[in-house]
């Protein structure tokens, strides 16, 4: 929908949506795909187009569909795989679309399903370093040092992702700011909202 693409282009370089179940995360792959493939692209800064997310059934608002990033990029792995060519030239661009896409999807996901989502990105961080198809400068710094909790430690990434989001109660915000600081700053901290509140 964001791009006007010749059909012989397509043809010639097999560029497809790959098909999935609720159609997930299906223009990763097309716009990379496209990318790579293209000699020339022309970006115009104009809107022409208006994307509408207020569906509560679209897939977007799906917290189910948590591997479904990982289909998407595995679909562009085998493509590139398929062409040497292509995956020597392109193989780091690709892990850090892969990581910004999976940082994005964590985002979306359910808690329920976090911690699983978390290994498994650890898991292939791991194994894109070892194979040193990772370029870190690439990467902006507040990536690679989301990237580098991840791989030092998942279980404390999770726990200080949980303490910021709204899905943690007041009760455990004084219990972590007690563990954190002790009880005289806890003390100190409460007494701070209350006159605050109050005085407002």
């Amino acid at each position: 929908w964001s791009g006007i693409y010749r059909t012989e282009f397509l043809r010639k370089y097999n560029i497809k949506h790959n098909e999935t179940p609720g159609a997930s995360y299906q223009d990763n792959g097309f716009w990379f795909l496209s990318f790579i493939n293209a000699k020339t692209f022309y970006f115009v800064n104009k809107s022409f187009y208006l994307l509408r997310r207020d569906n509560p059934n679209s897939s977007i608002f799906s917290k189910e569909k948590v591997y479904c990033i990982r289909d998407e990029y595995e679909y562009i792995l085998n493509y590139l795989k398929e062409r040497p060519d292509l995956y020597k030239k392109f193989i780091e661009l690709y892990w850090w679309a892969r990581f910004g896409a999976y940082r994005f999807s964590y985002n979306r996901i359910d808690w329920q399903y976090k911690k699983e989502f978390l290994l498994h990105f650890r898991k292939i961080i791991l194994k894109a370093i070892l194979r040193k198809e990772v370029n870190i400068e690439l990467y902006s710094k507040t990536l690679w040092d989301t990237l580098s909790k991840i791989l030092n430690d998942p279980d404390r990434f999770l726990l200080e992702d949980y303490r910021r989001s709204k899905e943690s109660t007041n009760l455990n915000k004084l219990l972590w700011c007690y563990e954190d600081n002790g009880l005289k700053y806890t003390i100190n901290k409460i007494f701070e909202k209350i006159t605050t509140k109050i005085f407002n």
